[in-house]
């Protein structure tokens, strides 16, 4: 389902409610590739031609209560449960300055630049992470494609570690995380039809002295109370 809002009157009370000091610089998850067959994020979808910021479009994916919202082409605002795909592109390509607020980028043509709602700093107030509950690892698994083992939530984010994994997967009251390939996060809230795996010895894109699963293989972890 697409929802293409366009009246004044709803930027009018998108821009009185959003705090003017909100930081976004660490909620960036990456550039995603976007085309009409496969978007980055999908869903729920505004498009603000004269005004569209970074603000914007936050405000209007938290009030409908989606945790990602992404900006394409500086002036279109996508929100989504979880990213569609994991082509993510270098930040180059997400350089389109925001038609509403030009000192700030909104994606590129055909580029999405994802954002994690939980990591938008307001006011100075970090509202992550949230107190980290007990781990307990659960073992080192193949990641098949075709039967994925934890596949509800999947993105990549800049500089993944084990503690920005479990935040992510926390805040969002998952159950389960893991990791694979070094710099791929997931969350669920059961674990599937699973194979063990030994080769979960990657380091992680943003730890390396920390481990995230390996090629092809899925590092989990419960999140106990």
């Amino acid at each position: 389902m697409k929802l293409v809002v366009k009246s004044l009157l709803l930027v009018g009370f998108l821009l009185a409610s959003v705090q003017a000091s909100a930081d976004f610089s660490q909620a960036k998850t990456g550039c995603y590739k976007h085309s009409m067959s496969l978007p980055a994020l999908g869903v729920a979808r505004v498009r603000v031609v004269e005004l569209m910021s970074p603000a914007i479009c936050y405000r209007f994916c938290k009030l409908r209560f989606f945790p990602l919202f992404g900006l394409r082409n500086g002036r279109i605002c996508h929100c989504g449960q979880a990213l569609l795909h994991n082509a993510r592109e270098d930040a180059k390509y997400c350089q389109t300055p925001c038609v509403g607020q030009p000192s700030d980028s909104c994606g590129g043509p055909n580029y999405t630049m994802v954002y994690d709602i939980s990591r938008v700093i307001v006011n100075g107030v970090k509202p992550w992470p949230p107190p980290l509950p007990n781990t307990k690892l659960l073992g080192c698994y193949k990641a098949l494609k075709r039967e994925p083992l934890l596949d509800t939530f999947d993105y990549k984010p800049y500089d993944l570690t084990k503690k920005y994994c479990l935040d992510s997967c926390f805040s969002k009251r998952f159950l389960y995380f893991g990791l694979l390939d070094g710099n791929i996060c997931q969350c669920g809230q059961q674990i599937k039809k699973y194979q063990w795996a030994k080769n979960c010895n990657l380091p992680c894109s943003g730890k390396k002295s920390e481990t995230c699963g390996g090629v092809r293989s899925i590092e989990v972890y419960e999140i106990t109370k």
